[in-house]
């Protein structure tokens, strides 16, 4: 029988292959879905469950967006670590 380690969420948002997930994928890790119900139990609740507020932020936003706040984010912290090297 094989041990089970619980890590969290194996996708984040709609980000598709990144680094991270490739390296659960070649080490063993398995997605395992579980559905989820979600129940209105207002009218409030209803809208929101209309309009999708119930899922993440990330999730509700189409991949190719996410890829490029991704790459702008990251081309961020190029360029502030840049700025914040010792001068010599």
């Amino acid at each position: 029988m094989g041990s089970l380690l619980s890590y969290g969420r194996y996708n984040y948002g709609n980000k598709g292959d990144d680094s991270l997930s490739n390296f659960k994928r070649y080490n063993g890790f398995e997605k395992i879905q579980l559905p989820r119900y979600y129940v209105p139990i207002s009218t409030f609740g209803r809208i929101a469950l209309a309009l999708g507020l119930h899922k993440r932020l990330p999730e509700r936003l189409p991949p190719r967006l996410i890829q490029a706040l991704v790459r702008l984010r990251s081309k961020y912290y190029s360029w502030r670590l840049a700025g914040d090297s010792p001068r010599t």
